[in-house]
């Protein structure tokens, strides 16, 4: 009975391939990593855009101590989603 269900499911999975439901490994991998570099890309510069919206409106260091703010919960987060299993967060300084 298992062996007919394992051959059911391995006639299922070839169907499946062969209609395009998965994609081949290798392209998959391709496609995430530029993905994520734009990504990364992208999101490193937000911390510059934001600061100089608000910059207007605040005295000039405190615009560049936003943009440190920024950049600093930006790399951080960026560094969470780079790490295999649990991230533990540096100490902040005071």
């Amino acid at each position: 009975m298992a062996f007919k269900e394992a051959q059911s499911d391995l006639s299922r999975l070839k169907a499946d391939i062969a209609n395009g439901k998965y994609i081949d490994k290798e392209i998959a991998e391709a496609e995430l990593s530029r993905f994520f570099l734009i990504f990364k890309k992208s999101a490193m510069s937000l911390s510059r855009k934001l600061a100089s919206e608000v910059g207007p409106y605040v005295e000039p260091l405190e615009a560049r101590r936003i943009e440190k703010m920024l950049a600093d919960t930006i790399n951080d987060a960026l560094e969470q989603m780079s790490v295999d299993g649990v991230y533990h967060a540096k100490k902040k300084r005071a």
